[in-house]
């Protein structure tokens, strides 16, 4: 499964979807991750941020590489928070 069809398959579940990632924001957060020795990001990820920051599905989110406000109490951490 490719970031398209996973975005087609989330989209079609309800899933709330972000904006995209600027590449700096992107490689940033990879940077950060591999400095504090915690992960590297997978090129499928880097890929599914550049059509989408964050995506939430219920109480399920996938975090993006910078904080989402929702306009509701709680915000979206970023993957590094």
């Amino acid at each position: 499964m490719n970031e398209t069809e996973f975005l087609s398959f989330t989209k079609s579940k309800n899933a709330n979807f972000f904006g995209s990632a600027s590449m700096s924001d992107i490689n940033i957060a990879n940077t950060n991750l591999q400095d504090m020795r915690i992960a590297m990001l997978p090129a499928f990820l880097r890929n599914l941020y550049t059509k989408s920051s964050a995506i939430t599905l219920g109480s399920a989110s996938i975090f993006g590489p910078q904080q989402i406000q929702r306009g509701i109490k709680y915000t979206l951490p970023s993957i590094i928070e």
